[in-house]
């Protein structure tokens, strides 16, 4: 396998369908955040002191991350569109948190992750 085929392998962007009970069970396709969405993620979870806050602070970008990360899992069309923005945030935590523990633990951004961006 050639340096670009491993890179293209690495670079796909994971995915599942999943059901959010905060949502009313609706399924929907999410997809990890990448490039810069990714990085402001991480930026923003580094900015908190512990556990509880980071979520708060990473909840906060939540309509970027729902517009680029969440799909209709029958179309694959994104779920929301950039005009969305002021909609998404009027979404409460609880739905959010739902939405973003999906979304970080796909874009490879757990807490064991953000513990070693502290540290460095």
């Amino acid at each position: 396998m050639s340096l670009r085929d491993k890179t293209m392998a690495m670079a796909k962007r994971p995915e599942k369908i999943v059901e959010l009970k905060e949502f009313g069970g609706e399924k929907v396709l999410i997809k990890g955040a990448m490039g810069n969405l990714r990085w402001r993620i991480l930026e923003e979870a580094l900015a908190g002191d512990d556990g509880a806050k980071m979520t708060i602070v990473i909840a906060k970008l939540f309509p970027a991350i729902a517009i680029e990360c969440m799909f209709d899992p029958e179309s694959g069309e994104p779920a929301y569109k950039p005009e969305d923005e002021k909609m998404l945030d009027g979404v409460g935590l609880k739905p959010r948190i739902e939405v973003l523990d999906h979304i970080v633990d796909l874009s490879g951004l757990k807490e064991e992750a953000i513990e070693t961006g502290k540290a460095d």
